[in-house]
């Protein structure tokens, strides 16, 4: 296994994510990373626009519930597709990130996610650090 990363995982209804890194900050940068991934081509995301984004929550479950769901609320109402994510503060119960990306053609979606969800979710450590499965609503 790889430091650290993502993996799509077959779903019935829905899609899911497993992933993983050796540090919390770290896994919740892969899983902005691997969401964005899930939907579209992301290499095709040019980074033309920066922006600090904040978010805060009651554990680390819901944090990461919040993070992934902040990133698409600024993908449907802003347009902008944030591809990149570096962490610069990080709780149980608080994150600060500043990421990066673009405007992307909407045709060039080819999993819309609607929200990252709470089913199953637990962020836990593991022998190389921290790893989660994500379902997101489709």
């Amino acid at each position: 296994m790889r430091d650290a990363g993502y993996q799509s995982l077959d779903h019935t209804a829905d899609v899911s994510l497993r992933v993983w890194a050796p540090t919390l900050p770290a896994l919740f940068e892969q899983a902005a990373r691997g969401m964005m991934a899930q939907m579209l081509d992301v290499s095709a995301v040019p980074l033309t626009q920066r922006r600090r984004v904040c978010v805060t929550a009651l554990d680390r479950e819901s944090l990461l519930v919040e993070w992934l769901n902040e990133l698409l609320y600024r993908r449907e109402v802003d347009g902008e597709t944030l591809v990149r994510a570096c962490v610069v503060r990080l709780s149980d119960t608080e994150l600060e990130a500043e990421v990066e990306g673009g405007v992307a053609a909407s045709a060039g979606v080819f999993h819309p996610i609607k929200a990252a969800t709470y089913h199953d979710l637990v962020v836990r450590e593991v022998p190389a650090g921290y790893a989660a499965t994500i379902v997101f609503d489709v």
